[in-house]
């Protein structure tokens, strides 16, 4: 269990740490933890290092506080030999009665001498106008914890929930997914392939597949975007195989969490990691049948 003053970690003891130390997207991963499903290795710089930057009077633009700083360097080897992604994970994130999904920074293909400047930036987030109105009802609080983790380089991401967001139909779950990283489908680069799942036995209710025309690729420096080739744009970006296995993955998440889950993954020569996993807010009344 971590400390309410401890400034990194792992990803691995996040998933059991109060939410006002790791924020919500680090909290998430407890679900997935006791579900066992894989996820990316990573850190969690927690909302006690954000806190010791505001009281030092940090400001976006300057540096980390030396103390954060110093944590942060030991605790990066581990991850140091590859790109990484670095998200916010504020307080109030991911709660069970509102999602904050968009509003605050993400960074892709980061190299580990740029995260300290991407985790400021993630703080910086915190202070946007758009970000702090969105939160008025939680109470303003601009604590920001931030995850640091090994970036996929995904062949296939996406999202899925437990439940239709449209209908509020928990028989249902509903599949996103498209080519190269899941930041792509999330910010709305590429229109995703759609597949609707039997909640009963995992059966492909529906399926459209979209024209995907562009990947999002890890570079050597970030992302890059890749114009896929007619015929592969058209392609389905998942078989019958793959969707069974984000269906037992995701209920096992919904299990786990205690209600419908809205989930993000991406797969990497054949393998399913789950990147995020928070509870689906806002879910509307189910449809008279």
């Amino acid at each position: 269990m971590a400390s309410t003053d401890q400034f990194v970690l792992s990803l691995a003891d996040a998933g059991g740490a109060p939410l006002h130390v790791v924020g919500g997207k680090a909290a998430g991963f407890r679900p997935l933890a006791a579900a066992r499903l894989p996820f990316p290795d990573g850190i969690v710089v927690s909302a006690a290092a954000h806190r010791r930057a505001r009281e030092s009077g940090w400001a976006a633009g300057s540096p980390l506080p030396d103390a954060v700083a110093e944590a942060v360097e030991a605790a990066l080897p581990a991850l140091a030999e590859q790109p990484l992604a670095v998200r916010s994970s504020a307080v109030a994130e991911d709660g069970g009665t509102a999602s904050f999904a968009g509003q605050f920074a993400t960074l892709l293909g980061v190299r580990a001498d740029a995260v300290p400047d991407a985790i400021a930036a993630c703080w910086a987030s915190a202070e946007d106008g758009r970000a702090h109105a969105y939160r008025l009802g939680d109470g303003g609080d601009r604590t920001m914890a931030v995850i640091v983790q090994a970036l996929v380089d995904a062949d296939v991401s996406g999202v899925i929930v437990t439940a239709d967001p449209l209908t509020g139909d928990e028989g249902t779950l509903v599949v996103n997914a498209s080519f190269g990283l899941g930041e792509a489908v999330v910010s709305g680069i590429v229109t995703p392939d759609e597949y609707r799942l039997a909640r009963a036995d995992g059966a492909v209710v529906d399926a459209l597949v979209a024209d995907k025309e562009v990947a999002l690729r890890r570079g050597p420096d970030g992302t890059v975007e890749e114009e896929l080739p007619p015929g592969r744009r058209e392609a389905p970006a998942l078989g019958t195989a793959e969707l069974r296995a984000l269906w037992r993955g995701a209920l096992a998440a919904e299990a786990a969490l205690g209600r419908p889950a809205d989930l993000e993954f991406a797969i990497q020569d054949g393998r399913l990691l789950w990147l995020q996993c928070r509870p689906l807010t806002a879910l509307p009344a189910k449809e008279a049948r």
